[in-house]
This record gives C-alpha cells, sequence and structure tokens, in this order.
C-alpha cells in the first residue's frame, strides 16, 4: 500500500471546485437510459456517447474523475487510444466500478446485499494496470415500515469495509457507497435517522478492518423525503438534516464526501450542494458524484445523432460548470432559484471542532460581511464516554437571510486523543485544577458557551464578536 498516492489520488478526486462523473452504468442500465431516447445500446453507440462526455472541450474544470462501467475500461475510442487514456491526457482520473450489484439478502425479505467480493483482489490488479486509479462499491438500503435490519445494515458494512481495504491493498481509492434509498413513503427525517445509523455502522466496520480513512471517499445519499411521501423539501432544509447526519457519523479524516444524485433532477442536485457548501467550510470538501443528473441533459440533446454532438457537449459542459459553482456556494440564484444570503453575500463563519482518530482540528471561517447580521444559529454539543455526538439546538431570530453557525462535532475519541484535546482546552481556557477528561467532558459548560456566544450573535444591537485566531479552540467554564 502507497498511503501518500492513496491520499493524493482522494485529495485530486475533491479539488475545489470538481467533482466525479458516474459513467459506470450496467448494461441493463444503459439501455434504459438509451430506450427513453430510442437509440439502441450497441456497443458502438455507448463508445460514441462516453467518448462524447469525456472529450468535451473545458470539463475537466469541473470533472476530475470518472467511474466506469468495465466495458468502458477496456474500450478504444475511435482514434484508437483506450478511453481510459482519453481522460487521463485531460487530468482527468480514472476509476472503475467493481460491485457485482445488490442480491437479496437471505433471511431478510425486501433487503439486499452486494455481491462482488469473490476473486475481487484479482480484478484490482487487472483494473489498476489498465490505468484505474480508484473504485467504487453500492450498498442500497430500504426504508419501510420495519425496514432497514440491523442486520442488513450490519452486513452492507461489512462488504463496503472489505472491499475498501482490498482496495487500498493495490492503490486503488475506495470510494465507499451506502445509499439510502428514496423509492418509500418517508418523510425527511426518517431518511435522516436512517442515513446517520448506516453511515456509523459502515465507519465502525471500517475502522475495524483497518481501513486508512485519508485514502478513502464516501459517497453517501442527501438526506431528502421518499418520492411517494407527498413531501417537498427546500435546499436548506435538505442542507440542515443532511449536514446533521454526516457531522454525527462522518469522521474528518475523510478528505470529501461526494454525493450522489439519486433520482433528483439536474437542478435539485445542483441546487442541494450549493446549499450545502454556501454554509461555509466543512471538514470534508463536499463535491458530488452524479450520474443522471450530470448526463441528462446530455442524452436529451444527443439522441443518439452525430450531427449532434456539438450540442449535447454544450449541455454536458453547461451542467459541469453549475455544479463547478455548487462546490463553491455561488450557484446563482436566477439558475436555480436559491435566495441569496444578507446583501447577496455569502454566509458568515462557519467553526469547526472536531477530534477524530487521533487528531483534533479548530477551525475558523471568514468574518461575517456586515456586522448587524441576524442568524440562525445552531450548537453542537453532546458528549458521551469517549464517542461525542451531535445534538442540534435550533435558535431562530426574525432576520434569516444569512447563515453563521457553530458546529461541535467530536467522533470516535480515544482515551490518549481525549486527554491530548482536553490539555490543549485547558492551557486555553487558564481553567486550573481540572484534569484533561473532565474538562473534555463538561459538557454542560461547552453548552453555556455556546449558548452566550450565539445569543451574542443574534442580538439586534451588538455586531458579530471578532472572529478568533485560526488556531483558537473554545473556552471551556468550570462547574
Amino acid at each position: 500500500m502507497n498511503f501518500a498516492k492513496l491520499c493524493q489520488t482522494a485529495r485530486d478526486l475533491v479539488a475545489p471546485g470538481k467533482g466525479i462523473l458516474a459513467a459506470d452504468e450496467s448494461s441493463g442500465t444503459i439501455q434504459k437510459r438509451f430506450d427513453s431516447i430510442s437509440v439502441p445500446s450497441t456497443a458502438d453507440n455507448r463508445r460514441d456517447y462516453r467518448e462524447l462526455l469525456f472529450t468535451t472541450p473545458g470539463v475537466e474544470e469541473a470533472i476530475s474523475g470518472v467511474i466506469l462501467y468495465d466495458e468502458t475500461l477496456r474500450q478504444e475510442s475511435s482514434s484508437g487510444k483506450r478511453l481510459a487514456e482519453v481522460l487521463a491526457d485531460r487530468n482527468i482520473i480514472p476509476g472503475i466500478k467493481v460491485d457485482a450489484g445488490a442480491k437479496p439478502l437471505a433471511g431478510c425479505p425486501g433487503e439486499s446485499v452486494t455481491e462482488g467480493l469473490d476473486g475481487l483482489a484479482d480484478r484490482l490488479a487487472e483494473y489498476a494496470s489498465l490505468g484505474a486509479r480508484f473504485a467504487k462499491w453500492r450498498a442500497v438500503i430500504d426504508i419501510g415500515d420495519t425496514l432497514p435490519s440491523a442486520h442488513c445494515i450490519e452486513v452492507n458494512a461489512h462488504a463496503l469495509a472489505r472491499y475498501a481495504a482490498l482496495c487500498q491493498e493495490y492503490d486503488l481509492v475506495p470510494i465507499v457507497e451506502p445509499e439510502v434509498l428514496m423509492d418509500g413513503d418517508n418523510g425527511i427525517e426518517r431518511c435522516e435517522e436512517v442515513t446517520t445509523d448506516v453511515l456509523h455502522a459502515t465507519y465502525h466496520q471500517l475502522h475495524l478492518q483497518g481501513v486508512k480513512l485519508e485514502g478513502t471517499l464516501l459517497k453517501p445519499n442527501m438526506v431528502l423525503p421518499a418520492k411517494q411521501s407527498g413531501e417537498t423539501a427546500t435546499p436548506e432544509e435538505v442542507a440542515d438534516a443532511s449536514l446533521r447526519a454526516y457531522y454525527r457519523s462522518v469522521p474528518a479524516a475523510v478528505p470529501g464526501i461526494v454525493f450522489l444524485s439519486g433520482g433528483q433532477s439536474p437542478e435539485e442536485a445542483t441546487l442541494n450542494l450549493n446549499a450545502m457548501n454556501a454554509l461555509g467550510s466543512h471538514p470534508w470538501e463536499l463535491s458530488f458524484s452524479y450520474g443522471r443528473a450530470l448526463q441528462q441533459p446530455v442524452l436529451q440533446a444527443w439522441l443518439g445523432e452525430a450531427d449532434n454532438g456539438l450540442t449535447a457537449q454544450e449541455a454536458f459542459h453547461t451542467v459541469a460548470l453549475a455544479n463547478h459553482q455548487g462546490r463553491d456556494g455561488t450557484y446563482e440564484a436566477g439558475q436555480g432559484g436559491i435566495p441569496q444570503g444578507c446583501h447577496g453575500q455569502p454566509p458568515g463563519p462557519v467553526r469547526h471542532i472536531r477530534a477524530c482518530h487521533g487528531g483534533c482540528v479548530s477551525r475558523t471561517g471568514n468574518p461575517p460581511h456586515k456586522a448587524n447580521d441576524r442568524a440562525l444559529t445552531r450548537s453542537f454539543a453532546l458528549c458521551a464516554s469517549w464517542h461525542c455526538r451531535v445534538q442540534a439546538s435550533l435558535r431562530t431570530c426574525t432576520n434569516t437571510s444569512s447563515w453563521p453557525r457553530c458546529w461541535l462535532s467530536c467522533h470516535d475519541m480515544n482515551p490518549t486523543t481525549s486527554a491530548a484535546v482536553a490539555s490543549g482546552l485547558s492551557k486555553n481556557s487558564r481553567v486550573p485544577g481540572k484534569s484533561p477528561t473532565s474538562l473534555l467532558l463538561n459538557t454542560l459548560s461547552i453548552r453555556a458557551w455556546l449558548s452566550s456566544s450565539l445569543a451574542r450573535s443574534c442580538s439586534r444591537v451588538r455586531p458579530w464578536p471578532a472572529p478568533a485566531r485560526a488556531s483558537s479552540v473554545v473556552p471551556i467554564l468550570p462547574l
């Protein structure tokens, strides 16, 4: 395992402003896509369509990598060069889907488990020799009245971890995709609950199997109401629910979260990505790994006609650049209806204090653009034993046009890490006579400090307090 190479590839895939094109449709899936535009799904048509995507001028500004299907990784372009090489020549990283699809899970009616571990090591070695530098494995979790079962979550998380460990042995960055499906009638709250449980189980298994998180990426669903629920959610509501789930579950060591579109329209997927990034910086890069949301406009423009090639490429370039803007939280309101913040500026500061797998980081975002901004604020603090989970406390002001937030999210801390973090907090807060552990677990003091800070930020007469230095940490007050 080349750890440095894995980390670099993972960071390159979530480089600022860029995301991943999922072009790994199986033969059956691509046939459905082609059937929708009345185009036969022949090997030549599949090759021509994907070559059209991969050779779109300027798309490398927004696309860092492409997930390929086995057939596509081996295919040659019309010029005789392999499609993987066409991508690499444009500094777009080739990847490969390696799972064998979801199959019924024995003893669990209505649930499935993803197969494909048999012979995976040999396939990974071959894919690496063909130029692949990352891989993807998708698990699917259904929501129902009694679903998902704990057994279904556990076996899929275990398979994802086994896949990820094998990938890293062959210097392939594993994209871990535990997808909670949106096909039921559940509301957004139930989706958030299940997504959180699934992510917790997944990262527990990754830890048990020794996967180096710095050399991985997560490809989750956004937290959305199910298609049959009759509910709708604004981009801001999707951002709130999704970020709560990720802050509670995803370690800060993970370089990036690359969202699947999950049946959203191209506009919806871009708006929701934009809403999350508009809130400020996060422990991970928030990016995209869209299939249908990037390709639907292209298929409708192409229609299988060579004469439509330039028009289709223009459509791809347009939707890719929209998501490039969504990566920065700068997608214009006029393009998708996202309301602008107060004074038309980005949101205020976002503070992250996080501890994960041996590290604690404190970051402060940019100061607010106006001193008298009102805020919709959330505090997160709930520590228990060596695991810290997040509990949201919502406070609103009459003017919610900008969104400064404070976050506290700690994950999987062991005693050594906890003591080290608490020692640093003790030095900064100058609290004598308190042990590191008692300081760290002093959640009541954390809550009191956050409440007072949030009250100041929402004050009508006081300006937002001056931003702390990037090296500062939250002071912990004695009980």
